[in-house]
């Protein structure tokens, strides 16, 4: 039980001492950001190897080869991750000849590169923007991967034109549903050697560029071929016009008649069997549509009738065939039918009635586009329904006609919005469909759905349906776009147990209301906004293998309480959890990037926990509001940020716009990004990592007034951060420059750690810091330091630091205490200058530079007076500009004053110069309009001080005699005069210096009363006493031994007992044998001569008698050891 008890205290100490920390409220509150705003929309950029890297707003990177190097390889595969994050984009570059675009990659841009001629793209590419085919004059064959969704042509000119270099262009794929991007008025050219083949019928954009552009499309081996279309040699039967197809079978192209009623399409014609309706026979347009589906009017003057009868030879209805046959009610297809071609009935306004054969196997895109069916039955045998081919685009009432839907078990694809807007309730897919696309767009009627197993993608399936709930089987590979968006009754959706499906698309659950969900652990990816306004939802489970969240993935959840992100999650989309009530939130270990906004609004957040060994963030990550209100932005506080210890890495933007009470940086936080902490408010920092190294710093150039010489400073991560207390913990041995640039809200720096230096810059600039206690392991204070830190008043000086650097403490303002010690060797440049409030010094010791003191508070200085000082010279501008000095006193030690160094020291009255000064600068004095130089006759201070037209006075103190030591404070009578008088003691003031020991002693005589202008300075020295003025202790008689006898003696002088070897030394005389001995007793130091002393010496015993004694006391010894033994 005690070693239970023991664990479970351990356990609660060690949660203690985390780096969590307590709440300054329960859960989050409110509070103004800075007032500047900011662009919250850029991502941060980088660089990995020969990329140049950045972040979507998916969280996913873009890539741009951009290598280091001037030369570039013939070969390039991108890579399909960085730093374990998945690249979505990336950008063709110029000077590679082979390009490989691995699986995994998204988008593709910029598809313009001359030098091209090998491109390979992954089964993952859907998107490829900015293709200029003009430009790809190297490339001779180009293949479209079958998972391509979307193609933009760029150019300049209205003709997309391809080169003839180019030999091949394939579209991969059975299914194709490519959306083309193009302007408005341009059309494709192909060169007559370039061959186009499509693996699958054409998506309806690709059909209507070609058709536009006098293009058709040709079945070959299961494959479709574009072909120019050329003119015919057209022959007319009647009201038909016809041509000959390769096997010489009649194709119709036209019709003269005026038929109104029921067109009967003869099976011969000329005696040749019609086996197609060509493409535009009947066509009644009054114009080609300037885009896809767009609505055009019908030939005023055009076919009216009601009934089409097709004989069972025909085969196929061409591309628009029958378009805007708007009086046409019902057709007759024969049994031989296969295949209807795009828009073959588009826009036939009054078709209804149609009877699909058993023979028909594919309906093209838009074939019965804007027709009013009231049921549709697809027969067995059918295997393609393609895209829009059933869509009604007229007001709810009158498209959901369609109510009834039957699909045969042999259809394999249904296109994009086949069946949109139908009224339509029920739906089981066929058992052989694999895709299924946005069939049911804006169905709202549909209310049940059965998927069949062996489906393998679903496109925008439901949006904007009634469903209500939605099973996903087992084979689904793919969720695509916005399956399910808007299916504000969706409650339930679930997934087979084991399945296939890796990616959830963009919107796929938007704005439903489902309540919780658990989804399958082989989904990798969860695009943007799948879970968008998911209002219900509370509960998700996310699976264990995925490696990126969308963005807005979960915005507006409202009640999503609780998340767990799972450890292999690489990235996470911008706005991903905005406006959820999350309450905690751990990001993991394996998280490199969390993007922008990702927690905006989530007020219940309270508990951050950073896990993720590396981890970067987007702008505004913790912002409470991302919006601006009265000028100001708002962010998020949380009761607790915990750094955990697997960190490694505090990335870019990671902890930006948050209010927090304390974060705690230990040993294993190897780096910070500079603009980790950007703009968030922190109460305490508690700072351990010695060997943490800042990324990305930027670098600015600063200045000095009145300095004409520039330097570097460099942000680190606690720039301009607003943190009020700092504490550098034990394993700090150093502060590194420019560590706190800029943060002016820091209150207190305390130092734990045995610092040994504090690099330049350290504290620059920290305007709210007003006392620091520098430890004793410090030695040295590098550059700018301090520099206007304005607030400083106390410096608690280690008693060790020997450097204080140029411009440490430049302008604290308000510095009153300084702790000044013994060790300190050198002051640089201009070290304390404008510290208007700093009175106290003591530099004797210390060597002093230009300006190191300049507009400092001093009254009174003394150079070289109570011991020698390390300065020969008074630099230039040392003291200048100090207003409040009154007195100088230079002692001997110096030897020259330079060039403005008292300059503008306006209240400076007296300056006492010894005779050692034998150079001041012109300007030394320059603007001491009340100054008086005090010094003696015939020095350079006098001559200097006539020359200049400085006040000048003098004292003259007689020759001193010397005195003799008498262990106290020496202070002779002294005879001061003037050159005209004697001076009584009233009239001067005496102060003495190093006057108690033997040697020189010095003493400063300053006037008084009518005197009070001069001063001066004498020397006096002071003589040994003669040692024999002591008194010696009597020596008692001592007993001769084997050694001479050399008894302790004590001398005193003055009641002071004196030390052997400092005040005197010691000779023995006689002392080896019994009888009269004696001592001298020399003097030495502060005494001089000797005295001798005597002592008596008496016999010892004899040698045998010593020996004796000496066997007895063992014998005795043997005796006690064995009464001991034998008790």
């Amino acid at each position: 039980m005690k070693k239970n008890l023991i664990k479970i205290l351990s356990a609660f100490l060690a949660v203690v001492l985390v780096i969590s920390i307590a709440s300054i409220n329960s859960g989050a509150y409110l509070n103004d950001i800075t007032e500047k705003e900011k662009d919250y929309t850029k991502q941060p950029e980088f660089r990995s190897e020969d990329l140049r890297v950045k972040y979507d707003e998916n969280g996913l990177l873009i890539a741009n080869y951009d290598p280091v190097s001037d030369s570039r390889p013939k070969e390039y595969t991108f890579p399909a991750e960085s730093n374990g994050i998945p690249v979505a984009e990336v950008n063709c570059p110029w000077g590679v000849e082979k390009l490989t675009i691995p699986d995994g990659i998204r988008r593709v841009v910029n598809l313009d590169s001359s030098d091209l001629k090998e491109i390979s793209f992954g089964n993952d590419v859907e998107y490829i923007e900015g293709f200029n085919a003009e430009y790809c004059t190297g490339l001779t064959e180009i293949i479209f991967p079958k998972s391509l969704k979307e193609l933009e042509f760029s150019g300049y000119s209205t003709i997309i034109k391809f080169p003839s270099s180019l030999k091949k262009i394939k579209f991969s794929g059975e299914y194709q549903t490519l959306k083309l991007n193009y302007s408005e008025d341009a059309v494709i050219e192909f060169s007559e050697e370039t061959k186009v083949v499509f693996e699958g019928r054409p998506s309806y954009d690709m059909w209507f560029l070609l058709n536009k552009s006098g293009y058709k499309l040709a079945e070959r081996g299961g494959e479709f071929v574009c072909v120019k279309d050329e003119d015919k040699q057209e022959k007319t039967c009647g009201d038909f016009k016809y041509y000959l197809d390769e096997n010489g079978c009649a194709v119709i192209s036209g019709y003269t008649g005026s038929e109104e009623n029921l067109l009967n399409i003869p099976a011969e014609l000329d005696g040749y069997t019609v086996v197609k309706i060509s493409d535009g026979a009947f066509d009644n347009r009054a114009e080609f549509p300037s885009r896809p589906l767009d609505e055009v009017s019908a030939k005023e003057d055009g076919f009216s009738f009601k009934g089409v009868s097709l004989p069972s030879t025909v085969t196929e209805i061409g591309d628009c065939a029958f378009a805007y046959c708007e009086s046409l009610e019902k057709i007759n297809l024969s049994e031989s039918v296969e295949t209807i071609g795009y828009s073959a009935f588009e826009s036939c306004k009054s078709l209804s009635d149609v009877t699909f054969p058993k023979s028909l196997k594919a309906i093209c895109d838009a074939a019965f586009y804007s027709c009013s069916f009231d049921a549709v039955s697809l027969p067995y045998g059918t295997e393609y329904v393609g895209s829009y081919s059933f869509t009604n685009p007229l007001p709810s009432d009158e498209s959901e006609k369609l109510k009834k839907i039957e699909l045969a078990d042999t259809i394999k694809f249904i296109g994009d919005e086949a069946f949109a807007g139908s009224g339509v309730t029920e739906i089981a897919t066929p058992q052989s469909l694999e895709y299924l696309g946005s069939a049911f767009w804006n169905c709202r009627s549909l209310k049940t759905v059965t998927l069949n197993d062996g489906l393998k993608e679903i496109g925008a399936a439901f949006f904007d349906t009634s469903i209500e709930k939605l099973r996903i089987p087992s084979s689904v590979v793919k969720i695509g776009s916005e399956m399910c968006w808007g299916c504000n009754l969706l409650r339930e959706v679930s997934f087979a147990e084991i399945g296939k499906l890796k990616y959830i698309g963009d919107r796929a659950f938007r704005s439903t209301r489902i309540k919780n969900i658990e989804i399958p652990d082989t989904v990798e990816y969860i695009g943007k906004e799948a879970f968008y306004y998911c209002s219900s939802l509370s509960s998700v489970i996310l699976p264990s293998g995925l490696k990126n969240l969308g963005a807005s993935c979960f915005y507006r959840c409202r009640k999503l309480d609780l998340i767990v992100l799972p450890e292999g999650l690489a990235s996470i989309g911008e706005k991903c959890f905005q406006y959820t009530s999350i309450e905690e939130i751990t990001l993991p270990k394996n998280l490199k990037y969390i993007s922008g906004h990702t927690f905006v609004g989530c007020k219940n957040l309270a508990d951050v926990t950073l896990n993720s060994k590396s981890c970067e963030a987007g702008y505004g990550v913790w912002l409470l509001q991302d919006v601006l209100e009265n000028g100001k932005n708002v962010k998020l506080s949380v009761r607790s940020v915990t750094v955990g210890e697997d960190v490694e890495y505090l990335g870019q933007y990671l902890l930006s716009d948050i209010i927090t009470e304390k974060i705690t940086i230990e040993q294993n936080v190897k780096s910070i990004h500079a603009k980790c902490f950007e703009d968030a408010e922190i109460n305490e920092i508690y700072f351990n990592s010695n060997d943490c190294r800042f990324v990305d710093c930027e670098e600015w150039e600063g200045g000095i007034e009145r300095d004409p010489n520039k330097f570097l400073g460099t942000n680190s991560p606690f720039s301009y951060l607003t943190v009020y207390y700092f504490t550098f913990g034990d394993k700090i041995d150093r502060i590194p420059s420019w560590f706190f640039c800029n943060a002016k809200s820091i209150i207190e720096v305390k130092i734990e750690g045995e610092v040994k230096s504090i690099g330049d810059g350290a504290f620059y600039h920290l305007k709210k810091l007003a006392e620091i206690t520098i430890p004793t392991s410090v030695e040295s204070i590098g550059k700018y330091s301090f520099l206007e830190c304005f607030r400083l008043h106390t410096v608690n000086m280690s008693e060790n630091v020997s450097l204080i650097s140029d411009y440490a403490f430049w302008h604290c303002a308000d510095l009153t205490e300084f702790n000044w010690n013994s060790v300190t060797k050198t002051i640089g440049k201009n070290a304390f200058q404008w510290c208007s409030n700093l009175k106290n010094f003591d530099f004797e010791k210390s060597v002093f530079t230009q300006g190191s003191f300049s507009g400092v508070a001093a009254e009174k200085l003394r150079f070289g007076l109570d011991e020698k000082t390390e300065n020969a010279e008074i630099p230039d501008e040392s003291f200048m500009a100090c207003e409040s000095l009154d007195t100088v006193a230079i002692g001997d030690s110096v030897q020259s004053i330079n060039s403005r160094a008292f300059a503008d020291c306006k209240n400076l009255e007296t300056a006492a110069i010894a005779d050692s000064v034998t150079e001041i600068a012109d300007d030394a004095f320059e603007g001491c309009e009340k100054l008086t130089i005090y010094c003696n006759e015939d020095s350079y201070a006098k001559n200097y001080a006539k020359e200049k037209g400085i006040k000048v006075s003098t004292l003259i103190v007689d020759t001193i005699p010397n005195q003799t030591y008498t262990s106290k404070k020496i202070e002779p009578e002294l005879k001061v005069s003037t050159a005209s008088q004697i001076l009584g003691k009233r009239d001067y003031k005496a102060d003495y210096y190093n006057n108690i020991n033997v040697g020189s002693a010095n003493v400063i005589v300053k006037g008084t009363g009518d005197f009070s202008m001069l001063m001066t300075k004498a020397d006096f020295r002071i003589i040994a006493r003669n040692i024999s003025d002591a008194e010696v202790k009597n020596i008692p008689t001592q007993t001769l031994g084997e050694s001479p006898c050399t008894p302790t003696v004590t001398v005193k002088y003055n009641g002071k007992t004196l030390e052997e070897g400092k005040d005197y030394t010691l000779t023995y005389k006689d002392n080896s044998k019994a009888g009269t001995a004696s001592v001298t007793v020399q003097g030495k130091g502060n005494f001089k001569g000797k005295m001798t002393v005597q002592f008596e010496i008496r016999e010892g015993d004899t040698k045998f008698e010593v020996f004796f004694k000496k066997v007895i006391k063992f014998f005795v010894a043997i005796f006690n050891r064995i009464i001991k033994i034998f008790g």
